[in-house]
């Protein structure tokens, strides 16, 4: 439990039993999915609730601020009344704590924690990125860094969901300039398990590389616009990411030897690599140019 919600807890210690029928869900609730909660279940029915759930008044009601998984778990026990620490908080201060609670139970998932950042700063206004990183103990690079996974697209947010690639592959991934490079990226990293060395020198050279690629892909019609890809050229842009990935990994390895023959041997590799690398990219430039203008 981090400081700031220890001091908070701590400063009020009376708990009121209060009616479950009387305990409503809050409206900015932080996490998006409770998730599965038999095991919590089982606990409160076999220990009883541990820990009360903290709330505010809210009309007639009381609105959660943190415990939601504790409140449904207790409902589906059909208990009468749930244990209720109860604080007068604004919308901000609950938002804060929640967002707190669930950091330090490290409960949310790291698009959940993002998309909790974005609302507290864009969609409600509350302050900026520095103020907030300042009232939930976070420095304010991790707290951007953490919104930057919202550009993502939805297909790239479900493989960090499902951890088939990690947060911090996907942060990386984040900052490729292109949507398709991103696409791309994100698939070399669930199948080859890049690792954030590699990726990084990928993304680099990729951003360096992108404006080149697209000064030789463009055609000469009288609006200047690059045609639509083709599914052949989307293939070869595939095929030329595999090859460079190949490079940046064979450079790794090349740089780790110490015998000067393996290495001179797998630099003529690495030659060879790069000569495929050329052919894809002119194969690339010909689909292009094969193309009729709009």
């Amino acid at each position: 439990m981090s400081r700031h919600l220890r001091t908070y807890l701590e400063s009020s210690q009376q708990i009121e039993p209060i009616e479950t029928s009387l305990v409503i869900p809050s409206q900015k609730q932080v996490r998006i999915q409770l998730g599965d909660l038999s095991e919590l279940v089982d606990s409160i029915r076999v220990h009883g609730l541990l820990q009360p759930i903290l709330v505010r008044p809210m009309g007639d009601k009381f609105e959660i601020v943190c415990g939601h998984r504790r409140f449904e778990a207790c409902r589906k026990l059909m208990k009468r009344h749930i244990d209720c620490i109860v604080r007068d908080l604004t919308d901000i201060g609950a938002y804060e704590f929640s967002i707190i609670e669930n950091i330090q139970r490290n409960t949310l998932s790291s698009v959940e924690e993002a998309s909790a950042y974005k609302q507290y700063v864009v969609r409600f206004g509350w302050g900026g990125v520095s103020d907030l990183a300042k009232r939930i103990g976070k420095s304010q690079e991790y707290v951007s860094h953490r919104m930057s996974l919202l550009e993502l697209s939805d297909d790239i947010l479900a493989k960090v969901d499902s951890k088939k690639i990690s947060t911090c592959q996907a942060q990386e991934i984040a900052w490729i300039k292109n949507e398709k490079d991103r696409t791309v990226m994100a698939r070399l990293a669930e199948r080859d398990k890049l690792s954030i060395t590699e990726l990084r020198k990928m993304k680099h050279h990729m951003n360096a590389s992108r404006q080149k690629d697209m000064d030789l892909l463009e055609l000469p019609n009288t609006e200047n616009k690059v045609s639509k890809l083709s599914s052949d050229k989307r293939s070869v842009d595939d095929a030329i990411l595999s090859m460079r990935v190949a490079l940046v990994r064979l450079d790794s390895v090349i740089a780790r030897l110490r015998s000067s023959e393996t290495k001179s041997s797998l630099m003529q590799e690495r030659y060879a690599l790069h000569g495929i690398l050329d052919r894809l990219i002119g194969i690339k430039i010909r689909i292009a140019e094969s193309e009729p203008s709009n």
